[in-house]
């Protein structure tokens, strides 16, 4: 077969544009630090490296979700310890008020500072997280306890739970349904005080509101007993809810602890089929160069001068 110029200059050409083909993908390990740069150039490990970092994405939510949920349930505690802490105190003024040594200058400063607490109740009640009551159900866009036009207390938050996704089909409400805490149907206002018409609703600030008016009236003689006994109802919500946060925030710190550990083995998978062995590429890059420098060396003797080189 009879060799010609043009032969051996398309043969160049060739064996150039392969050379740069490979230091093109070389340059892309080096400046990115993976395998691979399009789909075709490892079809089924591409495959399972789009897998994997789906996986992560989904990994990441539900660790994001933990966090959020580890919020709210760190500030429903501390929120329901104040207002474990206020009742106890509400109760050990009840209880030296019920005392028959009890004047009424003392009952007056007692009705006082139960007020102030009640004050202080309200805003606990009304806690919020980024602009979100936490006590309100699923109605966090408005403050659950607020006055009627009559000027008493109602709770406008409902008994809806917000569920949030921690992993695949699995969900944990975030929130304490305040409803639950903060009234109770299981008392009667005859037991406590003169009732009025219309008859406010029964939750804590309006049964605190009726003590204080029983404190501040020289002529009552009622006991105070039954007082005390809403007053421990209220406490027992009040703890059977941050059981329940604790019961929940345990999970959470499990989960999460789990989350994590997947998280750290996907990456490490992903990792293994999607990162570049740098070394290997320095060395190839190396090869390469030393390649392409020879194959323009030879090629400048292979192609033979033009007229223009001539004129010159």
């Amino acid at each position: 077969m009879r060799i010609t110029q043009s032969m051996m200059s398309r043969n160049f050409m060739t064996g150039l544009y392969d050379i740069t083909g490979k230091m093109d993908k070389t340059q892309y390990q080096l400046s990115t630090g993976r395998q691979y740069q399009l789909p075709e150039d490892a079809p089924m490990e591409n495959v399972q490296i789009m897998t994997h970092r789906s996986t992560l994405v989904q990994v990441n939510k539900y660790m994001k979700n933990t966090g959020e949920i580890q919020v709210w349930l760190e500030n429903s505690d501390s929120a329901l310890s104040e207002v474990n802490n206020v009742l106890q105190r509400v109760r050990e003024l009840v209880l030296q008020a019920n005392n028959s040594t009890a004047t009424t200058d003392s009952k007056q400063a007692i009705a006082h500072e139960i007020g102030e607490l009640n004050d202080h109740l309200k805003n606990v009640s009304n806690t919020t997280i980024a602009g979100r009551y936490i006590f309100a159900g699923t109605n966090t866009d408005k403050p659950p306890c607020t006055k009627d036009s009559n000027g008493n207390w109602v709770w406008q938050g409902n008994n809806g739970d917000i569920n949030v996704e921690i992993d695949a089909n699995a969900t944990v409400p975030m929130n304490s349904k305040g409803f639950d805490i903060f009234v109770r149907n299981d008392f009667n206002w005859n037991d406590l005080t003169t009732p009025t018409t219309p008859a406010p609703e029964k939750n804590l600030f309006n049964m605190l509101d009726a003590l204080t008016k029983e404190l501040k009236d020289p002529n009552s003689t009622k006991s105070l007993d039954k007082f005390l006994d809403v007053t421990d109802q209220f406490l027992d919500g009040v703890n059977d809810e941050r059981s329940s946060i604790g019961a929940r925030a345990n999970r959470i710190d499990f989960t999460k602890s789990r989350l994590e550990e997947f998280h750290l083995n996907i990456t490490d998978a992903l990792s293994g089929k999607e990162d570049a062995d740098m070394a290997q590429v320095y060395t190839n890059m190396s090869m390469q160069q030393n390649v392409f420098r020879a194959a323009l060396s030879a090629g400048s003797r292979i192609i033979q001068p033009s007229l223009v080189d001539f004129l010159r």
